[in-house]
C-alpha cells in the first residue's frame, strides 16, 4: 500500500465520463450498504461486505497521481501494473483546459497518443509550471479558452 505520495506528484482523475461512472458505482455501494443495514436494523453480511468494498474503491480512487522526474512522467493509475511511463522529450503538446489537461505524446514511429485527465486548478497550475521548467521538455503548452457562444 502506498501511504505517502512522492514530492513531485500531482493528483488526477480520468476523463469526465470515466470518473462519473467510477464514482457513481462507488457511492452506489455505499448507499446499498446503508439501505441493507437500515432494512434489518442489525448488521448483516451483505452490508458489511458492500461497505468494505466501498472503502477499498474509495481508497483506490484517490491513488491516481502523476510523478514528475527530470526526464520522465510516471502516471500512476488504480492498479500498480497499469502504470504508464512517458518520456518528457516525447511530449509534443500539453493542452490546458478549464477542468483538466490533455497530454499529447508522439512516439518515434510517428504514432500519437493523447492522455486526457481532470485536475484541480492548483494541481494543474503546479504541474504545468513544473513541466515547463524541465530542460528535457521541448513541447508546447497551450491554454484552451472556452468560447462564450
Amino acid at each position: 500500500m502506498r501511504l505517502k505520495r512522492p514530492k513531485n506528484s500531482y493528483r488526477w482523475q480520468p476523463e469526465l465520463s470515466t470518473s462519473v461512472i467510477y464514482w457513481s458505482l462507488t457511492f452506489c455501494l455505499f448507499f446499498s450498504s446503508i439501505a441493507f443495514f437500515l432494512e434489518k436494523i442489525s448488521l448483516n453480511i451483505f452490508s458489511i461486505f458492500s461497505f468494505a468494498f466501498f472503502v477499498v474503491l474509495l481508497y483506490l480512487g484517490f491513488q491516481r497521481y502523476f510523478q514528475l522526474t527530470d526526464s520522465h512522467l510516471f502516471i500512476h493509475c488504480l492498479l500498480k501494473k497499469k502504470q504508464i511511463v512517458v518520456q518528457l522529450e516525447n511530449i509534443k503538446k500539453i493542452s490546458v483546459g478549464s477542468y483538466g489537461l490533455a497530454i499529447s505524446e508522439v512516439f518515434p514511429d510517428g504514432k500519437e497518443k493523447v492522455f486526457k485527465v481532470i485536475m484541480t486548478k492548483k494541481e494543474k497550475q503546479k504541474f504545468v509550471k513544473d513541466v515547463d521548467q524541465k530542460k528535457v521538455f521541448k513541447g508546447c503548452i497551450e491554454e484552451i479558452k472556452e468560447s462564450a457562444e
